[in-house]
């Protein structure tokens, strides 16, 4: 029953990132298909920089209220249309996060505390560097701890793997429960439904340095549960998405970035009980009740502070139009409230 129900609740994403030595103008680009439930509409909202923040204010998350910042930067954030959180987002100084359902072999984390989009979205209102939003989503998780429904139609617990870039570099934090392994990406990093450091990591938690003490130990062996893994399949996207953007090395665009998200594999869009794609459709099997709800793709250049921000601001990338956001406060109004992401969806 246990299994079941997990197996049923199941979403696939996939979050990528090019670095500077792999792109074709040096620059840093990110790129994320959201995957979520069928009508769990996705909608695209800015909020300006804030200073003035008391010291004893608070903020009220999904589920838990927290001390609030003295100061939060601008943000653009794709967000579900349920929680205060967000799937993906960027900030005013280039830094930029999504993050990933992942699956371990523990008790699911049902207790509401922070949720993985609360992270996000905390971690970008609050950081000026891609090493700070780290630090950051390390202190809040340590803190309060993540869990609670992140289910829209159903019940849906999840432990977080999150993607981390500026202009810099990038990072790989994957969790289970407050506990944390860190990776920086060399040049290609990509992350899915399934934990992938293994023993590459370069810090860790303190919880796990009393359980393992100085050995490097495989995080995703010890983690990983292996059952609902097979049905994400997100080892194999993750793959799928890896290989493509070497295929490219050198020459990584935006363009290129639209097309890995647009992927259906070799054998084209499946419609049987397994079968994820980096495009993801919803069909009848118990794993694929899901499908890509929201695309965005980030490029920093690193010789110009302007942001350019590229979403579909609809479900299916491949029947959509990526958009141009060109600085973050310049957010057109139709992709404000999402009346255009239900009229695409009619339409489609």
């Amino acid at each position: 029953k246990k299994y079941c129900s997990s197996v049923t609740m199941m979403f696939s994403c996939d979050t990528m990132v090019a670095l500077s030595s792999v792109t074709e103008d040096g620059s840093v680009i990110f790129a994320k298909n959201s995957d979520r439930d069928v009508n769990e509409m996705q909608y695209v909202a800015y909020y300006p920089p804030k200073d003035d923040y008391s010291e004893r204010e608070t903020l009220k998350a999904t589920y838990i209220t927290i001390p609030q910042a003295r100061k939060t930067f601008g943000v653009l954030l794709s967000q579900p249309q349920w929680c205060w959180g967000a799937e993906m987002g960027v900030n005013e100084h280039g830094v930029v996060i999504g993050n990933e359902a992942v699956f371990s072999n523990t008790q699911e984390p049902k207790k509401e505390a922070l949720i993985g989009m609360d992270l996000v979205r905390l971690g970008l209102e609050r950081s000026q560097t891609a090493e700070e939003a780290v630090e950051i989503i390390i202190a809040l998780l340590e803190t309060h701890g993540q869990g609670g429904n992140c289910g829209f139609e159903h019940p849906f617990h999840y432990d977080n793997a999150f993607l981390i870039a500026d202009r810099q570099g990038a990072f790989i934090l994957e969790t289970v429960g407050v506990d944390w392994v860190l990776q920086p990406v060399s040049d290609i990093g990509s992350i899915s439904n399934a934990y992938s450091i293994g023993t590459k990591w370069t810090r860790c938690s303190a919880g796990l340095k009393i359980n393992y003490g100085d050995q490097k130990f495989d995080f995703a062996a010890i983690c990983s549960d292996k059952f609902k893994n097979f049905f994400s399949q997100g080892s194999l996207r993750r793959c799928r998405s890896s290989d493509l953007m070497s295929k490219h090395r050198g020459k990584i665009t935006p363009a290129k970035m639209f097309e890995v998200l647009r992927d259906h594999g070799d054998s084209g869009i499946t419609r049987g009980m397994t079968g994820q794609t980096i495009c993801m459709h919803a069909s009848w099997g118990p794993a694929k009740h899901s499908q890509t709800t929201q695309s965005m793709v980030v490029h920093l250049r690193k010789d110009s502070p302007t942001i350019t921000v590229w979403i579909t601001g609809t479900a299916a990338p491949c029947t959509s139009i990526f958009k141009p956001i060109i600085g973050l406060s310049s957010l057109p109004e139709t992709l404000r409230d999402g009346s255009f992401w239900w009229k695409h969806g009619a339409t489609r």
